[in-house]
């Protein structure tokens, strides 16, 4: 946010002030004001917002600033823009290691979660699992150090299942592929 005061004497019209930003120097930034100009009275102040897009890549520190000009007159200021690296993208596949099994044995149902394509360990699995007649089964787990959670899953019903997984670390969140398996 920025606040922008017209210094004009108390007998002076209103002034509108236009809002520019030049900084950082480059290609690739983008910057918008909200409103982008304000009409302001003599002696009074209005504020606005200020938003930089970078260009990918750009992380680490940079100054920025807001201009805010009328006809003659123009007053400037500057701030440091701290550019954090968007979190490696989360991954989750499903993955049920035979098609078929015999009624009333364990079937183990795998979910390996990536980070940026690196396991993560920690995250939440919530499965859920389509068994015969639509009815549904869920299971939360959390990955262990390889990323993986297997929830040992007994069938006893004969049918088709299928199964999916969402999981979860922090703020992100993937849902994951559709494995199916039947039970004879």
């Amino acid at each position: 946010n920025m606040a922008v005061q017209n210094l004009d004497a108390a007998g002076c019209s209103s002034s509108v002030f236009n809002l520019t930003s030049t900084q950082p120097a480059g290609g690739g930034w983008g910057s918008s004001f909200s409103p982008p100009s304000l009409t302001i009275a003599p002696g009074a102040t209005a504020n606005a917002t200020l938003t930089k897009t970078p260009p990918a890549g750009s992380t680490g520190s940079h100054t920025v600033d807001a201009v805010a000009s009328k006809t003659g007159y123009s007053g400037s200021d500057t701030a440091t823009l701290n550019v954090t690296p968007p979190p490696p993208s989360l991954t989750v596949t499903v993955d049920v290691p035979a098609t078929s099994y015999p009624a009333r044995s364990t079937v183990p149902i795998a979910a390996t979660v990536l980070s940026g394509g690196s396991p993560r360990s920690g995250a939440t699995v919530s499965f859920r699992l389509v068994r015969p007649g639509n009815k549904i089964s869920t299971q939360t787990l959390t990955t262990g150090a390889a990323g993986t959670a297997t929830w040992n899953y007994r069938a006893n019903s004969k049918g088709a299942y299928s199964v999916t997984a969402t999981a979860t670390y922090g703020s992100q969140s993937a849902g994951s592929n559709t494995d199916t398996f039947n039970v004879n």
